[in-house]
């Protein structure tokens, strides 16, 4: 009877089940988006020799298949000027699925929401293939939906982070979600090689991610809730694991509202965007033009910028695993001491190797390589640095700060392209220099700006006048010898549930399924 009830608890580890759902998801949609990458070298179309693209001579009604080799020719799908177009398509759904997601939790909350998209985004990928032959602006709109769903991931990390971490596991919790970037490229990259070179062909990648898309999606909205005490796998001794030191504020849900003014003017949120700014700047740059600068500056064979390429996502999710436990771990700082130190290490770090880069001559292969690993290495553990900061402070509006870190993400890639083309036109050493040296002092400056004005406890906005009327300090019955440490504070974490407008205290304990709640 003990087993079956604890197999029915997921032995007092719902929330990570939950925790592997959200990054299988957040890969799958993520890697959707990046499929064209390693697909666009398979993705071609017949012509005849001797005939345009657009000619109606039908050549097979001619010939057989022994002359066919000698009388068509095999061209790019899309020339390379619209690949520019569809690889820039993503961020344009990016930018513009991150507002519409950001009303919609607010609205229907993370488990309807964070399914839809991730729905959409497997519906997109299953019909990718019949847009391309289709031809351009159909497979745009794909790639753009493809896109719009990638909007989920950043606002995901804050919102699922919040609602079923502990505080004391937070920053494990988002090293761990952020894995979903290096997670799909791992997976992507290989998968693709394999198919585009099989009887398959690359059109079966997409129709496998479209249907392992849709499939994750819907057994994580069958087992996910917004709320982990309505959640019938999570036991008492799990509820009191997730929800110490939290304070819960009852909101009606007439009453719930963003206050984004109060937000765009906080100085910790500022130099949380400024620090995020500098940080994507530089990591977009090595994942869009890394290979390019192996390639071209560095004269590095192809086939090993391919290996050099993949080797940092891997470096990345070992560095991941480590800082956040670590983060967690160190208790000998606050928990400020230990966003800053993680966010100067990683960026000074990242300035260090891109300046090391930059110094390089032609012919230094491996320790490009190394540079180029260590820069993005590095980044992971901005995981704890940054992001874990922006969801400590920001708390129940935690996918506000994420989205915005997305939106960012996106203009960056949108942006990077044009600036590279203007200042490395040739891909020389002494224009990749300047480049290199420009992020570096960005990096420096951005990092200045973010220890200065780092704040982790929650802000003045996540407590409006209502939440201070009904805010109340919930502790649950198998860890009563805590209920007495704990002091209601403003900078205890915050926890937020919506009810109906004319619930009492008693009546959201016994639904809730937490066991004491007092008043504050």
């Amino acid at each position: 009877m003990s087993a079956s009830r604890s197999l029915a608890n997921c032995f007092h580890m719902t929330r990570f089940v939950i925790l592997s759902l959200a990054i299988l998801c957040m890969s799958a949609v993520l890697g959707n988006s990046l499929l064209l990458n390693f697909t666009i070298i398979c993705m071609k179309t017949e012509v005849p020799i001797n005939a345009s693209i657009n000619s109606s001579i039908d050549f097979d009604d001619y010939v057989d298949s022994a002359e066919r080799d000698l009388l068509y020719r095999e061209i790019p799908m899309f020339p390379t000027f619209q690949q520019g177009y569809l690889f820039s398509a993503v961020a344009i759904g990016n930018i513009i699925g991150l507002p519409v997601l950001t009303t919609l939790t607010a609205r229907v909350g993370t488990r309807i929401a964070f399914t839809g998209f991730g729905l959409i985004s497997g519906i997109a990928t299953l019909v990718a293939p019949l847009a391309a032959e289709t031809g351009f602006w159909p497979m745009f709109i794909v790639r753009m939906i493809q896109g719009f769903g990638t909007a989920i991931c950043m606002p995901a990390i804050g919102s699922i982070t919040h609602a079923w971490s502990s505080v004391d596991g937070s920053a494990t919790f988002i090293s761990l979600l952020t894995c979903h970037i290096q997670f799909a490229n791992i997976v992507i990259m290989p998968t693709s090689g394999v198919l585009c070179e099989s009887s398959y062909g690359w059109e079966m990648i997409y129709y496998l991610m479209g249907v392992c898309t849709i499939m994750s999606f819907i057994v994580f909205y069958s087992f996910y809730r917004n709320d982990p005490s309505n959640h019938g796998c999570v036991s008492k001794a799990e509820l009191a694991q997730i929800m110490e030191g939290k304070i819960v504020a009852v909101v009606p849900k007439h009453k719930v509202k963003v206050p984004y003014a109060a937000m765009i003017v906080d100085p910790p949120v500022i130099g949380a965007l400024v620090s995020t700014f500098g940080r994507y700047a530089a990591f977009m740059m090595f994942i869009m033009y890394g290979p390019t600068y192996l390639n071209k500056v560095l004269g590095m064979d192809i086939g090993k910028t391919g290996w050099a390429a993949a080797i940092p996502f891997i470096g990345s999710i070992i560095v991941k695993v480590l800082a956040g436990p670590l983060s967690d771990a160190a208790t000998c700082l606050s928990v400020k001491g230990r966003v800053i130190l993680f966010t100067t290490v990683s960026q000074a770090c990242m300035s260090i190797c891109i300046v090391v880069l930059a110094l390089l001559p032609r012919g230094y292969q491996l320790a490009g390589q190394i540079a180029y690993t260590l820069t993005v290495v590095f980044c992971g553990l901005n995981a704890v640095g940054t992001i874990q900061g922006a969801q400590m402070m920001a708390r129940q509006h935690s996918h506000i700060m994420m989205s915005a870190f997305g939106f960012l993400n996106s203009v960056i890639m949108l942006t990077l392209p044009l600036v590279v083309s203007i200042i490395a036109p040739h891909n020389s050493k002494k224009e990749w220099t300047i480049i290199f040296y420009s992020l570096a002092v960005i990096l420096v400056i951005t990092t200045i700006i973010y220890d200065l004005t780092c704040e982790t406890d929650p802000r003045p906005w996540t407590y409006d006048p209502y939440h201070r009327e009904s805010t109340s300090q919930v502790f649950a019955e198998e860890n009563p010898s805590k209920k007495s440490s704990r002091k209601s504070s403003i900078d205890t974490p915050v926890y937020t549930i919506t009810v109906p407008e004319k619930s009492s205290l008693e009546d959201i304990s016994r639904s809730s399924n937490l066991t004491k709640i007092d008043n504050v």
